[in-house]
C-alpha cells in the first residue's frame, strides 16, 4: 500500500527547505566573520564536479554540497506548482542570479557564473527525476523513494560526464615547434635552437590561441660568465614566469621550462646578470613548442575574453564619467 503525501505537508517541507538553504548561502561557512567586500566571477571555468579525486574534503564537500543542495527545488517546485521545463528553469535562473546578487551587495558571499550554472544543473536534473515517474506515483511515498533513487543514478552519472569534459578542457597540446607555427613573429632566426642576440627576444602572437610555451634553456660556450644568469619571459610588462643560473650549477643540462600563454599577444624574453644588465648572447633556447587550445578550450577562451571586454569597457568608462 503507498500512502499519498498532502500537497500541505510538501509546501511546509519546501519552505523550511528554503530557509535551510538561504541559511547556508548567507551564514554558513563562517561568511559573517569574513570581510564585506563585494566579490565576483563572470569567467567561465570546467564545472567543479567529480568523484574525489585527491582535493580537499572540504572543497570537494562544497562543490557537491552546490550542487547536490538545488536537486530537492526541481523535485518539488514542479510537483506543486505544475510546470514545463522552459518555464521552471527560467524561473531557477533568475531566482539564482537574485540571490548570487544578494550575496554580492551584502558581503556574505560573492556572485560567481559558476555557481549559477552549478545550482541550475542541480535544480535540472531533480527536475528530470521526478519527470520520468509516472503521473500516478509522483506524491506518494513510493513515488518519493523512486525519485529518491532516480535522483542518485542520474548525479553520478552527470559527475561522470562532467569529469569526462573537464578533463578535455584541460588536456595538453597538440604541441608544435615554435618553427612550423604559421601565424606567429619571432625576431630570432626560425631554427632548432636560438642563440639571443638582442636584448630582448619577442615572440608575438598573430593569433592568440595557444595555450603553452615550453622548451628547454642552456648556457652558451661562452668563457666569462657572471656569478648569476636570470630569464625573464614577461607579458603585458609584468614577469609570468623565470629561470635562473647560478654559478655553482653552471655545469648543469639543460632547464625545461612550460608556462601558459593563453591570451598573451606578445611575449619577451630577457636575460640579465644579477645586476640586472642585459647579457644576451649567454642562453641557447631549444625545443621551443607550442601548445594548440581543442575546441572546448577555445570557446571557454572566446567566452572569457569577451566577458574580459566588456567589464574593461565599463570600468573605464566610469573612470572617465568619474574623471
Amino acid at each position: 500500500m503507498t500512502t499519498k503525501i498532502k500537497p500541505n505537508w510538501m509546501v511546509l517541507f519546501l519552505f523550511f527547505y528554503l530557509l535551510l538553504t538561504l541559511y547556508f548561502l548567507f551564514f554558513g561557512f563562517g561568511r559573517l566573520n569574513l570581510s564585506r567586500s563585494m566579490n565576483y566571477n563572470l569567467f567561465l571555468e570546467p564545472i567543479p564536479l567529480a568523484f574525489p579525486n585527491g582535493s580537499t574534503f572540504f572543497i570537494w564537500l562544497f562543490n557537491m554540497g552546490n550542487f547536490l543542495a538545488f536537486i530537492p527545488f526541481g523535485v518539488m517546485i514542479p510537483l506543486l506548482f505544475r510546470m514545463t521545463y522552459i518555464k521552471f528553469i527560467l524561473l531557477f535562473v533568475l531566482s539564482i542570479t537574485i540571490v548570487e546578487l544578494l550575496q554580492l551587495f551584502s558581503g556574505l558571499g560573492a556572485f560567481d557564473i559558476n555557481d549559477i550554472i552549478i545550482n541550475t544543473l542541480g535544480a535540472s536534473i531533480g527536475y528530470l527525476s521526478q519527470r520520468i515517474i509516472p503521473k500516478h506515483y509522483k506524491q506518494t511515498s513510493k513515488g518519493m523513494i523512486k525519485m529518491f533513487i532516480s535522483a542518485i543514478f542520474i548525479s553520478l552519472l552527470t559527475i561522470s560526464l562532467v569529469s569526462t569534459f573537464n578533463d578535455y578542457l584541460e588536456r595538453e597540446g597538440p604541441y608544435i615547434p615554435l618553427s612550423e607555427a604559421p601565424d606567429l613573429h619571432f625576431n630570432l632566426k626560425l631554427e632548432d635552437h636560438y642563440r639571443l642576440t638582442e636584448n630582448i627576444a619577442t615572440i608575438e602572437f598573430l593569433n592568440a590561441h595557444y595555450d603553452e610555451l615550453r622548451g628547454s634553456a642552456t648556457l652558451a660556450n661562452i668563457d666569462k660568465l657572471p656569478e648569476r644568469i636570470d630569464i625573464s619571459f614577461i607579458a603585458n610588462e609584468e614577469e609570468i614566469y623565470s629561470i635562473s643560473f647560478v654559478s655553482d650549477n653552471y655545469e648543469a643540462e639543460d632547464t625545461t621550462f612550460q608556462l601558459p600563454i593563453a591570451g598573451i599577444n606578445e611575449l619577451d624574453i630577457r636575460v640579465t646578470d644579477e645586476t640586472g644588465k642585459s647579457i644576451p648572447s649567454v642562453i641557447l633556447l631549444e625545443d621551443m613548442e607550442l601548445s594548440e587550445m581543442n575546441m572546448g578550450q577555445n570557446i571557454l577562451y572566446d567566452f572569457n575574453k569577451r566577458i574580459a571586454s566588456i567589464l574593461d569597457y565599463l570600468i573605464f568608462e566610469r573612470y572617465v564619467s568619474v574623471d
